[in-house]
């Protein structure tokens, strides 16, 4: 069998790969395939898992892709952001055809260009954050590779219950905090002094996980 064809979109992480033929697809190993920017790409991504969704024999297999992937993808301003940076080697052993034959295995100098893509449309969002006054630590986690050039810490604002309106409630808008990158998906701001200062003074602020909310 040959790759006739390949689709990807990373707003529902899916790469949809059309074959010549039927295909086994309970033998489909994720790992024989590498997504580039350019044919013979500096800009990499080998796959290292996903999941098929489709039945066990088809000429099409529908892929999705595991975060590990998706991040490492994301992260990559120069790949994958159009059908003109998005390419798609594959190893001979990616998959079979139902007589047993191997892939005709598609290598970098002729890598297979994607035939539609669908960029990422779906904003990131925050699943966690931490904070340790001790260390004068805001630690925020992301669902998805975040942009920090974008990041605008004054747009935060910690505050002492979840709702803003409510009697009582003490707020603290961040500014003059050092940012930075934290793996893929997290940022971590170090708060001025001034702003720690400010939260030990309230005791009814920030003293626990119940007094601690965060808004933007």
């Amino acid at each position: 069998p040959t790759l006739a064809r390949f689709e990807l979109n990373l707003t529902s992480f899916i790469l949809s790969l059309t074959f010549s033929e039927t295909v086994n697809v309970s033998a489909f190993h994720p790992t024989g395939l590498v997504i580039l920017n350019d044919e013979n790409g500096p800009e990499q991504v080998p796959l290292t898992t996903g999941t098929v969704l489709q039945p066990q024999f088809s000429p099409i297999v529908l892929l999705h892709l595991d975060a590990p992937d998706t991040h490492n993808i994301q992260q990559n301003l120069l790949l994958a952001v159009s059908t003109r940076t998005s390419y798609l080697t594959a190893t001979s052993d990616t998959v079979q055809d139902m007589a047993g034959n191997p892939l005709s295995a598609i290598l970098p100098a002729d890598a297979s260009q994607a035939a539609v893509y669908f960029p990422d449309t779906t904003p990131p969002e925050l699943d966690s954050f931490e904070l340790n006054l001790d260390t004068r630590t805001l630690l925020l986690h992301f669902s998805e590779p975040v942009n920090l050039t974008s990041f605008q810490q004054t747009e935060l604002t910690l505050q002492s219950n979840a709702t803003s309106g409510f009697l009582g409630t003490t707020q603290l808008q961040i500014s003059g905090a050092i940012t930075n990158s934290v793996g893929l998906t997290s940022i971590a701001l170090t708060l001025s002094v001034e702003s720690v200062n400010t939260l030990k003074l309230n005791t009814e602020f920030a003293s626990s996980a119940d007094t601690t909310f965060l808004y933007f």
